[in-house]
């Protein structure tokens, strides 16, 4: 949660705002992108981007596109200040972002209806909207297999047992920095399930320094959780 990096380099720059991005993964992947427009860096929805500038490519055949925000912001409390105050701000007028969604209801003879497609329009306000008001922004990217593994699905990609897969890979390649002879499958996930707790380690660095310090080491097994 407190990166210094990401503190450190959001101070240098003197930043009201800054975000952490990642590489997008396919033109359909849904994350919002970052992007200059009228001089202001700004984030568009990836519902709000059409789909032809979501596909365009540039000369060496990459997404033209392809800053993926991830929702991660560090914002100067003076800024924040000035946003809900309006004190030469934008005074919290963030704007409406329209999403279609499936909306239960309750039929007129009672039962309970999940629609098979949208029926309902759902109003949303973004924080990453604040950006084009913020003094010296700052985008960051970071690694996708350190830092993102969204859960946004029930089940299949961006599911929670994805991003646990994601965590128990991250986790193994701590632990075969650490010189733990670890096996893996050629995904690179373990055949164990593992946890590290972040009041154990937090990156590569923290785990080798808490892993030298305990005596006795346990082996690797299922269950195994370091706290």
């Amino acid at each position: 949660v407190l990166d210094p990096w990401f503190l450190g380099f959001h101070l240098e720059r003197g930043s009201e705002m800054s975000s952490k991005m990642v590489r997008k993964a396919d033109p359909g992947e849904r994350v919002g992108v970052f992007g200059v427009r009228g001089g202001r860096l700004e984030v568009v929805e990836y519902s709000d981007l059409p789909p032809a500038l979501a596909r365009a490519t540039d000369a060496r055949g990459r997404l033209r596109f392809d800053a993926g925000s991830i929702a991660i912001h560090l914002i100067d409390v003076g800024f924040a200040e000035r946003l809900a105050g309006g004190a030469g701000g934008r005074g919290g007028a963030l704007p409406f972002h329209r999403a279609r969604k499936k909306v239960p209801y309750v039929s007129d003879n009672g039962e309970r209806v999940a629609p098979p497609e949208p029926n309902g329009i759902k109003f949303e306000m973004f924080v990453f909207d604040a950006l084009p008001g913020a003094r010296n922004p700052l985008v960051l990217e970071t690694s996708r297999e350190d830092e993102f593994s969204p859960v946004k699905n029930a089940t299949g990609p961006d599911s929670a047992e994805t991003c646990v897969r994601d965590q128990m890979k991250q986790f193994a390649r701590w632990f075969r920095a650490a010189g733990v002879a670890i096996a893996a499958d050629a995904d690179g996930v373990p055949g164990h399930r593992i946890e590290v707790s972040p009041l154990f380690a937090t990156g590569v660095e923290s785990f080798r320094a808490a892993w030298e310090k305990l005596a006795p080491r346990p082996g690797i097994r299922d269950g195994l959780y370091l706290e």
